[in-house]
């Protein structure tokens, strides 16, 4: 029987990171989304893989949820890193 030998991607990994930290915290998307002044879709969307988070919104994240703003440097977005698109970094 085969196994899977896939490796996570840096932007898999940072995207697990910010859901854990999220659910760690005992933070539903709708509350993390408040408090960083965001809409709970944008945080589906960046957890889900389909959208990039930009710097700023990075760094409150990082901030509200104890985590270094480095974790999530694999999904910051085209607006910080010229040319990159989610896709880019699935």
């Amino acid at each position: 029987m085969p196994t899977d030998t896939s490796v996570p991607t840096e932007a898999q990994t940072a995207r697990l990171a910010l859901r854990r930290a999220r659910a760690g915290r005992d933070l539903t998307q709708a509350a993390l989304a408040e408090i960083v002044s965001a809409t709970r879709g944008h945080i589906a969307a960046i957890e889900g893989g389909t959208r990039l988070i930009s710097r700023g919104l990075a760094s409150r994240v990082a901030t509200v949820l104890g985590i270094p703003l480095a974790d999530l440097e694999p999904i910051i977005g085209a607006g910080n890193r010229a040319g990159i698109r989610a896709r880019d970094v699935a």
